[in-house]
């Protein structure tokens, strides 16, 4: 992830998160790295930010510039999104943003075969991953 150092072991994460859950764009969050030579691990968020990320796969053997046609389709001015790969997409929607729409537009593309979605809200508490932690 990349964020700003907001000094005191706090950051303030500055892209769209692919694999955490419970993480957002823009939250401020804390971190300590267990060595110096080691980057700063994410402890815990201190100040959700109000974004909200979906993550999307998309399922068939379409190319990158057919899957941005598709989420340029369903996007509104509060939807920004971030590529992995071809195929791999993660979507923020602004505190502005209506959640519910694009989540309603996914589903649909779902339905149809076109992607696979999910969404990012924290499923295990402590934890940014989907397991407890170590």
């Amino acid at each position: 992830m990349w964020a700003d150092d907001l000094g005191n072991n706090k950051y303030q994460i500055k892209n769209i998160p692919f694999y955490a859950y419970g993480l957002n764009y823009d939250d401020i969050v804390y971190a300590e790295a267990e060595s110096e030579d080691l980057k700063p691990e994410i402890k815990r968020l201190i100040k959700p930010s109000g974004h909200q990320t979906l993550r999307v796969i998309f399922t068939g053997d379409t190319s990158k510039e057919e899957n941005i046609n598709t989420i340029e389709s369903i996007r509104t001015e509060h939807v920004g999104y971030e590529g992995l790969n071809d195929s791999q997409f993660a979507l923020n929607v602004t505190p502005e943003g209506d959640y519910n729409q694009l989540y309603d537009a996914l589903e649909e593309l779902e339905e149809k075969g076109i992607l696979s979605f999910e969404t990012c809200e924290a499923r295990v508490e402590g934890s940014f991953d989907d397991e407890p932690p170590e």
